[in-house]
């Protein structure tokens, strides 16, 4: 049974009062753009001592905590949100919209999105400290066009500890039915759709994150934030800043030694259609529906299969053994989508 507010805000009263626990209070964000803090929880060395008197530690926290089961169905599997907000250089996520569950269409993508939690609710899935509970396919811009259903769109696995949220090194620890596990990514799955669209021809072999004279990781994070922007960026934004100074690439400072404008030159040289990503009509949010169509549909035939599959976003989860199969399956259902058959990478664990 999940843990209400009530009896878990008296828990950590009484463990305070019993000084086991430290809270820190969180603070409010300020409008002048001052980023306000969590409230966050310590345990005390004296928690631990008892805790360890019943043989409870991290290690055998799966012995004294169950998981909450995963659900087989859930009775609002299609949400549609507002579009996104800025607030001073923040990006605020939309609102969440009624979805009328009448509409035949929400009732389709409902019904796909259940087979695959009955599905997934059956198998043995080992997550680490993550876990998985259901999915929810989540449409977006809903208040300019996205009623239709076709804006964004992808499966999330709800919550803070979801096996989503894990970082990408940790995910080769994930076991499906106790079998080790391949990712299989769809290699620059925008690019690929938004070329297709611009009728370029595609090539399968090649790297388009292979530019002269920038590095693979500066030139498909410009590509990706570009995609995720309406207009071309003037500046590195501070998040693509850290990414390159922790790489240890050149002197670690973005701006000095690819400067952002010419930086866009080049890719353009390269990839001229981007040039007219400005004035384009497609965004971010038709991509993102374009390619969870793909996989989404993939996920859903291995299901029809008995295959057990774990979206993240643009790739897949699945049993090593099963990996031809779901190869073939991802892009079959990506050129029925795309028009084109896409270059697929894979990850084995």
């Amino acid at each position: 049974m999940t843990v209400g507010y009530k009896p878990f805000r008296s828990v950590v009263a009484g463990l305070e009062g019993l000084n086991l626990l430290e809270v820190k209070v969180g603070t409010k964000g300020s409008l002048g753009g001052r980023k306000g803090e969590a409230t966050t929880m310590r345990a005390k060395l004296a928690l631990f001592e008892i805790a360890l008197r019943y043989g409870v530690t991290p290690a055998t926290l799966g012995t004294h905590f169950r998981q909450m089961p995963r659900l087989a169905t859930i009775p609002k599997p299609i949400m549609l949100r507002s579009s996104s907000t800025n607030f001073y250089g923040k990006k605020l996520p939309g609102k969440n919209m009624l979805v009328d569950k009448s509409l035949l269409v929400v009732q389709r993508l409902g019904r796909q999105v259940n087979a695959i939690n009955g599905f997934l609710a059956t198998q043995d899935l080992w997550l680490g400290e993550y876990q998985h509970r259901f999915f929810v396919r989540i449409f977006g811009q809903g208040d300019c066009g996205g009623e239709k259903f076709d804006k964004g769109g992808r499966l999330y696995s709800p919550g803070a500890d979801s096996y989503q949220q894990m970082p990408s090194a940790e995910r080769k620890h994930i076991r499906i039915n106790d079998e080790a596990t391949v990712e299989i990514d769809i290699k620059s799955s925008f690019l690929t759709i938004y070329r297709a669209g611009c009728d370029v021809p595609f090539d399968p072999a090649a790297d388009y994150y292979d530019i002269r004279g920038v590095p693979r990781l500066v030139a498909k994070s410009w590509i990706v934030m570009t995609f995720g922007h309406d207009i071309f960026h003037k500046v590195w934004p501070k998040e693509v800043k850290a990414k390159y100074r922790k790489s240890g690439l050149g002197s670690g400072d973005l701006q000095r030694d690819h400067p952002i404008a010419d930086t866009r030159r080049r890719i353009i040289e390269v990839l001229p259609e981007l040039s007219d990503w400005p004035t384009s009509n497609v965004r971010w949010g038709a991509l993102q529906y374009v390619e969870s169509c793909a996989v989404i549909d993939t996920v859903h035939a291995l299901t029809m299969r008995g295959i057990a599959a774990l979206p993240v976003h643009d790739s897949i989860i699945v049993a090593a053994r099963y990996q031809a199969a779901a190869e073939d399956i991802l892009a079959d259902r990506f050129e029925h989508h795309v028009g084109v058959r896409p270059a697929l990478s894979a990850k084995s664990r």
